[in-house]
């Protein structure tokens, strides 16, 4: 309403009429066909206006009339809701927060203190001051290295589990988390919910156990046309910037897009950030033809080999977009860089020793079995956790400090990408 009497003001002055005449024709305008115009409403009659209609006063019931308002008002709330606003995940007390300067717009470590109201924590700064600010101004720092303080007490726990099973779900968890925390470096405002997130993680495990269970070729085939759609659907979301809303009416929307833009325009707005997804979408879909060609006998290993490219894929175009940006990597980063090369490297080699396999009995994998490398006590397997573990710990360095360099910039001088 504000910005409908903006308009009609602003419109007024271009065209040199009488501002006063312009909000008569606006307060004498029915609201909808149910419920009549504002001065109607106050009034109780009609006005007088430039307008050549008859007055015909007509007294109608209150009730009807509030009902009627009270409508309109909640069919505009509905529709704001579910197109224009997302609700922001509720934080819990001792996470770990930034918060927004109002005066510099810059970001700051703090720490959350406790829920003053639906929307609004008290949170405590570096130097112990104690302030209250809106959930909006509140960004959430992901703490991804928690995720292995649980899986190793879990690890504790349950070890009567089948490891390799076992340890393959919490690397599907860790790769979705980490390309969560990229994404949401440069979105933080359409990114996934947690619920949504372990959902689909579910769900993806759920795909492991069944192609685990019951591969044949009717699944290897099916997996490969879905594999080969989510790509292209992520794809798309990526290069248009969350602006394309993943629901029943995307492939409407991307028929509407091939019509409207790819006809007609030569050239993308973004190429270099077409060109690399279009490097992803080829990597994808030879990955999903080899599996329903080949159709590997360790499906777990092979979906865990799918999330690992994407990961790194990812992580690739971000910092090849973040230096087309003319953003500097800091030199923590490059550090960690060159120490995960390094130890993911020797790690592989001693996990492709093959020496064990969760698709044997206790009894044939004992065959394997091979001589203590380190300590007269652990052989190629152990020494594959111990470096696969110095492996993550420089991963995640990287995913935390990449961009360190931006702590001091405001958000809306960052680029999106």
């Amino acid at each position: 309403m504000v910005q409908t009497v903006k308009n009609t003001l602003r419109k007024a002055k271009l065209d040199n009429v009488d501002p006063n005449l312009a909000m008569l024709c606006l307060r004498i305008t029915p609201v909808n066909d149910k419920v009549k115009s504002p001065m109607e409403l106050l009034m109780g009659r009609k006005a007088k206006s430039n307008l050549p209609i008859v007055l015909r006063n007509e007294h109608d019931d209150r009730d009807s009339v509030n009902d009627a308002m009270r409508e309109q008002q909640y069919r505009q709330k509905f529709y704001y809701n579910n197109r224009s606003v997302k609700e922001l995940p509720t934080l819990c007390s001792s996470q770990r927060v930034r918060v927004q300067d109002h005066v510099t717009g810059q970001w700051m470590p703090v720490k959350l203190v406790e829920k003053c109201s639906d929307r609004s924590y008290i949170v405590e700064t570096p130097n112990g001051g104690r302030i209250c600010r809106n959930r909006k101004y509140i960004s959430v720092l992901p703490t991804v290295l928690n995720l292995l303080v649980i899986e190793n007490l879990i690890r504790q726990k349950d070890s009567w589990m089948r490891q390799n099973s076992y340890y393959t779900s919490f690397m599907y968890i860790i790769a979705c988390l980490c390309m969560l925390k990229i994404y949401q470096n440069r979105h933080p405002d359409i990114s996934a919910r947690a619920h949504s997130s372990f959902l689909l993680m579910a769900f993806v495990i759920f795909i492991a156990v069944i192609g685990v269970v019951y591969r044949s070729s009717s699944f290897w085939i099916v997996f490969a046309l879905v594999d080969m759609l989510c790509t292209v659907l992520l794809s798309i979301q990526i290069y248009y910037n969350g602006r394309w809303k993943l629901d029943i009416h995307i492939f409407k929307k991307m028929w509407w897009f091939i019509k409207s833009d790819i006809m007609h325009c030569a050239r993308p707005m973004y190429m270099d950030r077409l060109i690399l997804l279009y490097v992803g979408i080829i990597i994808n879909w030879a990955l999903a033809i080899f599996g329903a060609v080949k159709q590997p006998a360790d499906f777990a290993s092979f979906l865990l080999t799918i999330f690992i490219s994407n990961l790194l894929l990812y992580s690739f175009f971000y910092i090849v977009m973040k230096i087309r940006s003319k953003e500097k990597i800091p030199h923590l980063t490059k550090m960690c860089i060159v120490f995960s090369m390094v130890t993911w490297g020797s790690a592989l080699f001693f996990f492709f020793s093959h020496l064990t396999s969760w698709q044997l009995s206790a009894a044939q994998s004992r065959v394997g079995n091979k001589n203590c490398l380190m300590l007269d006590f652990f052989d190629a397997h152990d020494i594959w956790h111990f470096l696969s573990a110095i492996s993550l710990f420089f991963s995640f360095l990287i995913l935390l400090t990449l961009d360190d360099d931006l702590y001091y910039t405001r958000r809306d001088k960052i680029p999106v990408f």
